[in-house]
């Protein structure tokens, strides 16, 4: 378990979070959110970023749309 805190979270669908938190168990996200109301299981390692900002992962959307018929 993994949860990992920064000065900024920005979610796909859901406006930036100041001073957010990520917790991922098992591989994935299992809660974002403001920092005091993301669980903190004592088991979890803990990485503080003050400085940085999470972002999701980004995907290459290129297609050649035209290409498919």
């Amino acid at each position: 378990m993994l949860r990992i805190r920064a000065s900024g979270v920005w979610p796909v669908t859901a406006p930036p979070i100041v001073d957010g938190a990520v917790l991922v168990q098992g591989g994935r996200i299992a809660a974002v959110g403001p920092e005091p109301l993301v669980p903190a299981p004592g088991d979890a390692e803990t990485l503080e970023f003050p400085d940085g900002v999470l972002v999701p992962g980004l995907i290459n959307c290129h297609t050649h749309l035209e290409l498919t018929h």
